[in-house]
């Protein structure tokens, strides 16, 4: 049936367009800012400028055109084409691929994305240990910065703090390793049905529980990086940090997912 559309409608239409038109001015800022100017908004803040470490100079703007590429389209790219050979694979478009190799590719993808997100953790690590590098990216080109300062520079007791952080990160990267290869090994091997049952019961009631309320998930939403929250607890979340809170990843609110009828009733 067709109507004239409301006020509401076409209000919050444009605010939505808004907030797409603004991400979208803020990110261009920033790679034009990146690639032709010698410094962000954030590093004049800071006082720092980036270097070739090989030259020992300012990074050419080829170069700069290179980082920026890598780290804007460089996880987008291998994202679509995981995606991509995910559906080429379940569609039967390459039949000519034998079926057990079919398998294991289906079956190493969900591992390969894993393991991605776990090389991101472990080089946040590194970056707490050593500072150099923050972004794959600048390790990648081999771009890191230098401090122009006329004040001195931060004391032993704030690089010892982060170097802390690094080890500590990694004490929790390998934790998670662990605690995975722990469960596929559990999962891997035969129980009792009356043993699954009660498993199964209580990593349900575990999976329904939102880790920044630590309660039942109420109106369960997703991240791009796949963690499920309470959208109350993730959108308040994402008005003071714009990062998941599990694996750190970049967040912005617009691609929040809400799951409608995703967690079963209890009981």
């Amino acid at each position: 049936m067709r109507q004239p559309a409301g006020v509401a409608e076409i209000l919050r239409s444009h605010q939505k367009d808004d907030i797409y038109t603004g991400y979208l001015k803020n990110a261009v800022s920033e790679i034009f800012q990146e690639i032709f100017g010698y410094q962000t908004v954030g590093e004049e803040y800071v006082n720092i400028i980036q270097i070739d470490t090989h030259r020992r100079n300012i990074p050419s703007k080829l170069k700069r055109l290179i980082l920026v590429s890598f780290h804007v389209f460089g996880p987008y790219a291998v994202g679509r084409f995981l995606d991509w050979v995910e559906k080429k694979f379940k569609s039967g478009a390459l039949d000519s691929v034998p079926q057990e190799t079919r398998e294991f590719i289906l079956n190493s993808l969900p591992v390969l994305q894993q393991a991605l997100s776990l090389l991101q953790r472990f080089h946040l690590a590194l970056f707490y240990l050593r500072g150099v590098f923050y972004h794959i990216a600048k390790r990648l080109t081999n771009v890191s910065y230098i401090k122009f300062s006329v004040s001195p520079t931060e004391g032993s007791s704030v690089q010892q703090s982060f170097r802390a952080l690094g080890w500590l990160s990694l004490a929790q990267l390998g934790f998670s390793v662990l605690q995975t290869l722990y469960h596929s090994y559990r999962s891997s091997g035969t129980s009792s049905p009356q043993k699954d049952i009660s498993t199964r019961t209580s990593n349900d009631a575990i999976d329904r529980k939102c880790c920044l309320c630590l309660e039942a998930r109420r109106s369960p939403t997703a991240t791009p990086c796949g963690h499920l929250f309470c959208w109350q607890c993730i959108y308040e979340w994402c008005s003071t940090k714009l990062e998941c809170p599990i694996c750190r990843e970049t967040l912005q609110p617009q691609k929040l997912v809400f799951l409608q009828n995703y967690d079963p009733p209890e009981g």
